[in-house]
């Protein structure tokens, strides 16, 4: 007696596949710069003294997401002053000097100096005056508005330049975090694509 079995096997949607396995990189690319994003705000925070929301504002790190058809994520950051402070340089005066700040203008290095104590406004109003120092430096004295005193006290010191330190706040931080992660993010987008594929 002669017997027969029959079994349908489906064969894999090779190009379904393909597609999911696109998707998983999507995915894990995306994840990757997201991560490089808090990278870069979180090393920000630790070097600099920031004094505003410039970090999350549409100034600072902004991730472009990648797609199946298009595997690249991308960060991005427009603030003019992170390239100075990336790449080192020197930074060139306004209004022929750069005021730097004493103890009477920004009490603590992560307040803000108020509008009417910034030196154009010092000088603008008649309370501020330009002081040159046996030592040749000059200052801007001026009385405070908030104080109960006439005593006109040192405001800023001025100075032609100042150095700006090299400091790279984007692109070894967002190294570190591709090293370390995107090949991980990577297996676990097209693992989550696979499992969740119809």
């Amino acid at each position: 007696m002669m017997k027969m079995s029959a079994r349908i096997v489906q064969r894999p949607d090779f190009a379904k596949i393909a597609k999911n396995i696109d998707f998983g990189t999507a995915l894990g690319l995306t994840k990757t710069a997201g991560q490089g994003k808090d990278a870069v705000m979180k090393t920000a925070e630790s070097k600099f003294t920031i004094r505003n929301n410039w970090l999350k504002s549409p100034i600072g790190p902004r991730v472009k997401i990648a797609k199946r058809d298009n595997l690249k994520a991308e960060i991005s950051m427009s603030a003019h002053f992170g390239r100075i402070h990336d790449e080192g340089g020197t930074k060139i005066p306004f209004r022929n000097w750069i005021a730097v700040p004493t103890k009477f203008a920004r009490p603590n290095k992560r307040s803000r100096i108020a509008n009417d104590l910034k030196p154009a406004a010092l000088m603008d109003s008649g309370r501020g005056v330009i002081v040159t120092l046996d030592s040749g430096s000059e200052m801007i004295f001026a009385k405070h508005p908030r104080r109960k005193t006439d005593e006109f006290l040192p405001m800023y010191v001025l100075t032609k330049t100042a150095k700006i330190k090299d400091v790279d706040i984007f692109r070894e931080p967002i190294r570190e975090v591709v090293d370390k992660n995107l090949k991980d993010n990577i297996r676990a987008g097209i693992a989550k694509a696979i499992s969740t594929m119809r």
